[in-house]
């Protein structure tokens, strides 16, 4: 049992892959659809036996640098996994092996771009799938986060590196790496079981609010891994309805801060989860961009909207539920989003729920974008900069932890926001020379980095379904959603060796 501790993280990610493979097998055979109990049956079967010649070629050689071996392999997972989930889905649905790497790749990096425009229709072992890989890919970045891209201080946990112990890039980071071959271990039995708890409860709650047990089970799965995967086509037509919401809105606040998956750092005092510097700023965020919205629809469309205050509570909380569901990278729409229009005669623009999505959700959670806690310390920087253009002699206070913040954190966050928008820049470019308008080309470009693939149906027919585009657009935003997901820091970290120089 030792010695499976030293396993590679890629070859466990494999058996976990080849494993999953018989859930949806055995729901194919419960609705007697043979050709997709052959499908996973076959695949898993293959599957798991390629990975345990794989885990015998590998066991007992432990790399020459384990620290940039590790972050290798949590890329080299969300690439080569996808084409072995595709494998079941490409034969039972008949279709090309790009267009099934695509899903899957999407369901991993919890995008959830779907070129399947009518997922009730699909075949449930399909849908379950789906779901399936997605929450899957929701541990995995957990999984790499904790036990990966703390240690070595990127994936944000870089704004606090004094805070959380140590220098970037220093030694004693490479050090818990590769002297504790179990960490991914200890961690996974730490996580999961309150992964896997959450996921639960949140299942039995949107059964008691009407649900039906599968419908439920995939819901819950795309809120905590942020994939927004439905097998229904989203929550409009869920029969939980506001109940349903108010159940998965709670549900929001693990992809808000990472402080719910990781007591370990509440060793920082000064911090309750429940008030740390991402929860606060979220709620600052969600609460403004509502009110905002709200208003400006009350206002303009006076005569239409005071006659009906229910109407009024329903799109307000029609607002509230999308705003946050999109700043979490979820994606999905409340059942109320589309009487918005009816309530006020106006339209939501598409670039308020973008603009929470390129900001994210928490560190070290199953959310992608920029992440709440760089916007928030450049949020402390320019507070102040502005604050010395007052009093030029001024000291900044609240302690070690808000100087590491302001300063080294502001200016890493700086550096990885010029990243963002200049992968952004480049993608939509890729995607225009392929034949796309800027417009639509731009707002692929963000959804795929964002992980957030729902958010180019809020800009309506002007952005064309994945469908709909080209094999090379695809591939443009399959590139795009493995660099949003491992994020370019780390990326960066890996492909320089200056960073590893000991």
């Amino acid at each position: 049992m030792d010695s499976l501790r030293h396993l590679p993280v890629s070859v466990c990610y494999l058996l976990a892959t080849g494993g999953l493979m018989l859930l949806p097998a055995a729901v194919a055979a419960s609705a007697n659809d043979p050709h997709g109990v052959q499908s996973f049956v076959f695949a898993s079967l293959i599957t798991i036996i390629v990975t345990i010649f794989v885990a015998i070629a590998t066991m007992g050689r432990p790399p020459k640098s384990a620290s940039r071996s590790q972050l290798f392999m949590v890329l080299a997972s969300f690439v080569v996994l996808p084409a072995i989930a595709a494998a079941p889905v490409m034969t039972r649905m008949g279709i090309p092996f790009e267009a099934a790497y695509f899903e899957m790749l999407a369901a991993m990096t919890t995008t959830g771009a779907t070129q399947f425009d009518a997922p009730d229709s699909l075949p449930v072992a399909i849908n379950l799938w789906r779901s399936l890989v997605g929450w899957f890919g929701g541990f995995a970045m957990l999984l790499a986060a904790f036990a990966i891209l703390e240690p070595l201080h990127l994936g944000g946990f870089e704004l606090r590196a004094n805070t959380f112990g140590g220098r970037l890039g220093h030694a004693d980071a490479r050090a818990r790496i590769g002297g504790a071959p179990n960490t991914v271990a200890r961690t996974a039995a730490a996580v999961f079981p309150l992964y896997l708890a959450a996921t639960a409860v949140l299942t039995l709650l949107l059964i008691v609010a009407g649900d039906p047990g599968f419908v439920a089970m995939c819901h819950a799965m795309a809120i905590l891994s942020t994939s927004g995967i439905s097998p229904i086509g989203g929550l409009s037509a869920a029969p939980s309805g506001v109940w349903g919401e108010i159940a998965i809105f709670l549900f929001f606040v693990f992809a808000i801060s990472h402080r719910f998956f990781d007591d370990r750092h509440r060793r920082d005092a000064q911090e309750h989860r429940w008030f740390d510097a991402e929860m606060r700023l979220a709620v600052i965020l969600i609460l403004s961009a509502t009110a905002v919205v709200f208003i400006r629809h009350l206002v303009l469309s006076l005569d239409a909207t005071i006659g009906d205050p229910l109407a009024s509570l329903q799109a307000l909380w029609g607002i509230a539920f999308t705003f946050t569901s999109f700043l979490t990278t979820t994606g999905f729409d409340s059942s109320l989003w589309a009487g918005i229009e009816t309530w006020s005669g106006l339209k939501v623009t598409g670039v308020a729920v973008m603009t929470l999505a390129v900001m994210g959700g928490g560190i070290a959670t199953t959310a992608g974008g920029i992440k709440l806690l760089r916007v928030y310390a450049l949020h402390k920087h320019g507070m102040r900069e502005m604050e010395r253009l007052v009093h030029p002699s001024s000291i900044g206070g609240a302690g070690t932890s808000a100087r590491q913040v302001r300063r080294e954190g502001a200016y890493i966050a700086w550096m990885f926001l010029m990243i963002f928008f200049l992968s952004i820049a480049i993608g939509a470019a890729a995607l225009s020379m392929l034949g796309q308008g800027f417009e639509a080309a731009l707002i692929l470009t963000i959804s795929a980095l964002s992980n957030n693939g729902p958010l180019a149906a809020q800009f309506g027919p002007d952005v064309p379904g994945y469908a709909a585009l080209s094999s090379e657009a695809r591939s443009v935003l399959a590139v795009l959603m493995v660099l949003g997901r491992m994020e370019a820091l780390a990326v960066i970290a890996l492909i320089n060796p200056e960073y590893w120089r000991r």
